[in-house]
């Protein structure tokens, strides 16, 4: 006996089998969510759970910690123990102790819990430096240091040199030969001597110095214009005792901030040699004897201040002009400073490091190839850069994207431009700037450069800079307020731990910038990660995870859910569902669970749970009842991919 098929032409068939990721919207479709935990895009267009994790516990549970990459995870902690806070620094999982014999755990920075200043790190080849601390780390041979060193004494002898660092022997007359177009006179000895000149008869204006030749030279009258200046400071002490200028680097650009010495009737007098002035070191050492050693640092600049020199080496400390004894001057104050400046945030660019101050009104970059000097700004390629900046207020981040360097305030972005000290420009770009929840615990940098675009959080959302423009994509979450935490790409993802409108807490939300969806892979908040060309380590307050290893696991299953959008709210008369049948697969040990939300009425009616270990399709009868709308509810536990939802319908009344 044939049996009429009344029940397809009654009910209509709805197949879903592209899932498009969140949308909170008025204008969801089917097929997308309306919220998730740990779902990914991964086999788009169906939908799963995210991969497991690899994770360990806390080192120091409760603590601060930062984290950096360079050949290894690197973990800075921050620990408070009786009142006081100390850094302790990990690498590849040991405990560095170089940290802590240099001293720089004595650097103190907030713990957890704590408003503090923003901690970054970035790597310049095998060197990591931490700011606003100024501290580096060296991979390569454990060694650890700051990058700013001060060297203060309250004695010390100074001498001129000339180009190939030889010192001045002897000086013309009481007061050098200051008349027009002098000329040093031949001798019979065989010195480095130094004199000075006007160019113009009437003796006006400044002199210029002149060296002249030493006494195996047959022209006594010639000389070269002395205009690179080189001078020796030295200071005498114990052979057993460290170098005063130990932490100082040959090719380092220092200040000279103090240099003073007293005549013989006690008063004090200021060399004028270039205070304030920037200097190379040209050579720094030590010469050794039986009980004393001598250590000197040789700075040199292209600047030579005849002044200066005359006021320095006049009449110095063993003038006589028959000897032929190198000229010095005994200072009783010398301070040489290797300075950088207080960066709050920082990138990398054409192996320079570009950041931007604590105050919001300077933009830095470092010496090529050199994270010590900041400072140097002489008219080469490789000089160090600084702009000032005036509108905005605080900086909120940094990158370098399609080289460029884009630095971050609330409500603007500008755009750093050239690869030149000389031609590096400075445009303002008014769109929505980055957002960054001052005072609150974290390291947080959220703004993540991928496939040419820059990704960041705003106050009001999600955005994409490209090429001059700024493109909310966070519409799907809904409009509202976002406050935003730690943010970082991987893979093509966007990752941003945040509450969007409508989150009671942190979730880590994930923006696939090739399909354009959203997903929330993670119920944590992130406050500080690392990248590595082959994994990504993230923090929360209770574990470091890694995407792809590390001797790490997760425990337990995954567990995961979604929900739908409404299903079948376009069609305005009320209507019957009467099942349901999903397309999936799943493993062994993996299960799901199915409920049912009616005219969302905020009660879900679970219908069955399975536990398949195949692909198949479940058919889950539902008992009829006329509603306006349905949303389905998928929990489960363990890898699966679902494949499809389909439901069959009927029209009812209006009303």
């Amino acid at each position: 006996m044939n049996i009429p098929d009344t029940y397809s032409k009654t009910y209509s068939r709805q197949l879903v089998s592209r899932f498009g990721g969140i949308n909170r919207t008025a204008a969801a479709t089917e097929g997308e969510l309306y919220d998730c935990r740990n779902l990914c895009s991964d086999f788009y267009p169906a939908i799963s759970p995210r991969r497991s994790r690899n994770n360990e516990d806390m080192r120091f549970p409760e603590e601060r910690v930062l984290l950096a990459y360079n050949d290894g995870l690197i973990e800075l902690w921050s620990q408070s123990k009786e009142n006081d806070t100390h850094d302790v620094l990990y690498y590849k999982g040991e405990e560095i102790a170089a940290w802590w014999e240099e001293g720089l755990s004595e650097t103190k920075l907030n713990a957890a819990g704590a408003p503090a200043e923003n901690r970054c790190a970035v790597n310049m080849g095998t060197k990591t430096i931490f700011f606003p601390s100024k501290l580096y780390f060296d991979t390569k041979d454990g060694s650890c240091g700051r990058l700013e060193k001060e060297v203060s004494l309250s004695s010390a002898s100074v001498y001129f040199c000339f180009e190939d660092l030889g010192l001045i022997e002897n000086t013309w007359g009481n007061t050098f030969p200051l008349t027009h177009d002098a000329q040093f006179p031949s001798d019979s000895g065989n010195h480095r001597r130094i004199g000075a000149r006007w160019n113009d008869s009437s003796n006006a204006g400044d002199p210029v110095f002149y060296k002249f030749p030493d006494s195996g030279d047959s022209d006594k009258t010639a000389g070269s214009v002395i205009n690179t200046v080189y001078y020796r400071f030295e200071a005498s002490s114990a052979a057993a005792q460290l170098s005063p200028f130990e932490g100082l680097r040959v090719g380092d650009w220092v200040t000279l901030d103090a240099c003073e010495w007293k005549n013989t009737a006690g008063s004090v007098r200021t060399a004028e040699i270039g205070i304030g002035k920037g200097f190379w070191i040209k050579d720094i050492g030590s010469e050794t004897s039986d009980t004393i050693r001598k250590d000197y640092v040789i700075l040199g600049n292209n600047d030579f201040d005849g002044g200066g020199f005359i006021n320095l080496f006049c009449n110095c400390d063993n003038y006589d002009s028959e000897l032929s004894t190198p000229r010095y001057r005994t200072l009783t104050k010398l301070k040489i400073s290797r300075n950088v400046p207080d960066v709050a945030f920082a990138c990398v660019k054409d192996n320079r490091i570009w950041g931007v101050d604590t105050t919001g009104h300077q933009i830095y970059a470092s010496y090529q190839g050199d994270p010590f000097v900041w400072n140097n700004y002489e008219a080469t390629s490789m000089a160090s850069y600084f702009a000032t900046v005036g509108e905005g207020g605080d900086w909120t981040g940094i990158c370098e994207c399609n080289d460029h360097v884009y630095a971050f305030k609330r409500d603007m972005i500008f755009d750093v431009s050239g690869d030149l000290p000389s031609n590096f420009a400075i445009t303002r770009v008014d769109v929505p700037g980055a957002h960054r929840p001052f005072g609150e615990f974290g390291d947080w940098s959220n703004i993540a450069p991928i496939a040419g675009a820059i990704y960041y959080p705003s106050s009001d959302g999600v955005y994409s800079y490209y090429g001059g423009y700024s493109t909310k994509i966070s519409e799907k979450l809904g409009a509202g307020d976002y406050v935003a935490h730690s943010g970082f790409a991987w893979r093509q993802k966007y990752y941003i731990s945040m509450k969007a409108p409508g989150d009671d807490s942190f979730r880590l939300y994930v923006y696939d910038t090739v399909r354009g969806t959203w997903h929330i892979e993670d119920e944590r908040d992130v406050v500080t990660f690392a990248r590595s060309d082959t994994d990504c380590y993230f923090c929360e307050l209770d574990d470091i995870m890694s995407f792809e290893g590390n001797g790490w696991a997760e425990s337990g299953e995954i567990e995961w859910s979604f929900d739908s959008v409404l299903l079948r709210s376009d069609e305005p008369d009320r209507k019957y569902i009467s099942k349901i049948q999903i397309a999936c697969e799943l493993e062994e040990e993996s299960s799901i669970s199915i409920s049912l939300q009616y005219d969302d009425d905020g009660e879900w009616h679970e219908r069955r749970s399975f536990a398949p270990d195949r692909r198949r399709t479940l058919l889950i009868p539902v008992l009829a009842r006329r509603c306006d709308s349905i949303r389905v509810r998928i929990t489960g536990s363990g890898p699966a991919k679902i494949y499809s939802i389909s439901y069959y319908y009927r029209k009812g009344s209006e009303y």
